[in-house]
């Protein structure tokens, strides 16, 4: 997992001192460790979902195009083709 270094520690494995805002790659065993009972040394990064755009609408159906409009506030009608609700979901 990705953490963010919010006070500086010198890691034990890598002997490296390591200072706020660096970001470093951990197993959820070592983020147990720098949070634990000697005080909190970095915090997780939250991997963001993907943007709207970012959906992959050649795996969703007609009906989950038009849901995606309607929740966009885009009008699609079933007579259109998947390709042309695409068309239109990318324009907005």
């Amino acid at each position: 997992m990705k953490v963010k270094v919010i006070k500086a520690f010198r890691d034990k494995i890598t002997k490296s001192t390591l200072r706020p805002e660096q970001v470093i790659e951990v197993t959820e065993e070592r983020f147990g460790e720098l949070t634990g009972p000697f005080g909190i040394f970095v915090e997780e990064i939250k991997e963001s979902p993907p943007e709207p755009d970012e959906l992959n609408y050649e795996k969703l159906t007609k009906n989950d195009l038009v849901i995606v409009a309607a929740e966009r506030g885009i009008e699609l009608k079933m007579e259109m083709t998947k390709a042309e609700m695409i068309e239109v979901l990318l324009k907005k």
